[in-house]
């Protein structure tokens, strides 16, 4: 997981980007105890979560290249699972979440 916070200044108030990238397959563990939601709201603003693609969801040759690679089974996964994992938690918890491959 990677953390970057930029900071703008607003008038006389600060705003605050937080960019988080971690890989979908961690993200909902992370998501659960990171306290960015709770930091969102003691600071008046809004928390939403980007769901940043592994790139053997999008580009399909690089997931064929895998399987192939390794000896995988491809009907055996299900790539987007940790994408749909995310988004329901996010739907549960009244987060915006915006995921790309959708």
């Amino acid at each position: 997981m990677e953390e970057y916070f930029n900071t703008k200044k607003k008038g006389n108030k600060y705003e605050v980007l937080i960019s988080l990238i971690i890989a979908p397959s961690r993200g909902l563990r992370y998501l659960s105890t990171c306290g960015y939601e709770r930091l969102a709201a003691q600071n008046n603003f809004k928390f939403i979560v980007v769901i940043f693609p592994q790139r053997f969801q999008v580009q399909k040759e690089d997931w064929k290249m895998t399987v192939e690679r390794y000896g995988l089974r491809p009907e055996c996964f299900d790539l987007m699972k940790p994408n749909r994992l995310i988004s329901d938690y996010c739907k549960r918890n009244g987060i915006i979440c915006i995921d790309p491959t959708v």
